[in-house]
C-alpha cells in the first residue's frame, strides 16, 4: 500500500484516514494475514502516518529498493490480522 497527499492538503488526517480505511477493507479478504508498508527512513511524516494507522516498524531493509539509479534502504512496517 502506498499514499501520497498534495502538500497543500497535508496535516489534516487524510492519509491516516485513507490508510485505516484501506487496512479495514483488506482484512475482509479471508486469506490475508499480514499487511506491509515500505517507507524511506528519512520520510518522518510517512512513518508517523503508518504508526497512527496502527502499523509497527519491524526494521530496516538495507538496499531494498531501486529508485532512479540508486539502491535505497527502506523501513518495513506491518500490521497482522486482528484476532
Amino acid at each position: 500500500m502506498g499514499y501520497w497527499i498534495r502538500p497543500t492538503q497535508r496535516r489534516r488526517g487524510y492519509a491516516v484516514g485513507a490508510l485505516v480505511t484501506l487496512t479495514e477493507w483488506a482484512w475482509a479478504i479471508p486469506d490475508l494475514h499480514r499487511l506491509q508498508l515500505y517507507i524511506d527512513p528519512t520520510n518522518l511524516p510517512s512513518r508517523a502516518t503508518a504508526e497512527r494507522a496502527g502499523y509497527a516498524c519491524e526494521g530496516l531493509l538495507r538496499s531494498w529498493q531501486t529508485i532512479g539509479d540508486e539502491r535505497k534502504d527502506m523501513l518495513v512496517y506491518s500490521q497482522l490480522r486482528p484476532r
